[in-house]
């Protein structure tokens, strides 16, 4: 599969962001698979080397029609180069 996507995000508050991102899916010969969209609340720590963050998804067929939906929650770690092997 190849995807392409965007998403925005803003700062709503000291160390708390909301974001969106939308992701399109498609086979290898470019054929429309779905939709993904993402709707997340996320908290940066204090040294901004880590979040942790709970949202939502749907996965939307090219019709419009919601295949799948649920909530996740996230955490994520700054990678620095050092632990990064090319």
């Amino acid at each position: 599969m190849n995807a392409t996507g965007g998403g925005i995000w803003k700062r709503t508050s000291g160390r708390n962001y909301t974001y969106g991102n939308v992701h399109y899916e498609f086979d290898p010969d470019r054929t429309f698979l779905f939709t993904i969209k993402l709707r997340s609340n996320l908290t940066l720590s204090r040294d901004g080397n880590s979040f942790t963050e709970n949202g939502t998804f749907e996965s939307i067929d090219p019709s419009g029609k919601v295949l799948f939906a649920g909530c996740f929650a996230g955490t994520a770690h700054r990678l620095t180069f050092d632990e990064i092997t090319f």
